[in-house]
């Protein structure tokens, strides 16, 4: 469990945490990239709406799109590419069709079937944890 799983245990069961030094730089790089994250996601927003004003100032400043033409623009990146010339610099920006596949999800059959020797739990409680690390321990004769 990391420390951001056990911080939201506390709060729901309403009892204090006492964090360590090493949980306190976790939280703070994991804060770090979020605030990371943020300012390049709205980079690229504010990048996108400058293109999207550019592109209508072009065109009359107006245009009427469809549902259906909305919807379907999720399949679709705007690539953006500056030009490094010094003299008549200009910046390309093209549409291209994404192409990101999302694997099926297999059905149950056929998810559990192949003897399941690799597979794992994703989580496990504390106290399994325990009992399964004693009984597995190689030093213990028993």
């Amino acid at each position: 469990m990391n420390v951001i799983e056990r911080l939201a245990q506390s709060a729901k069961v309403n009892h204090g945490l006492q964090l360590e030094p090493r949980n306190v730089k976790e939280i703070v790089t994991i804060l770090q990239g979020m605030q990371m994250q943020i300012a390049a996601d709205q980079g690229r927003s504010d990048a996108l709406t400058r293109i999207l004003a550019v592109c209508l100032n072009q065109i009359g400043g107006t245009i009427d799109i469809e549902p259906e033409l909305f919807a379907d623009a999720e399949h679709y990146a705007v690539n953006v590419k500056w030009d490094e010339d010094d003299e008549g610099a200009i910046i390309h920006a093209t549409l291209t069709r994404s192409e990101v596949d999302v694997p099926e999800v297999p059905k149950d059959s056929e998810a559990t079937s192949g003897g399941g020797s690799n597979l794992m739990p994703v989580s496990k409680s504390e106290d399994r944890r325990e009992a399964h690390d004693e009984s597995d321990d190689p030093d213990e004769e028993g």
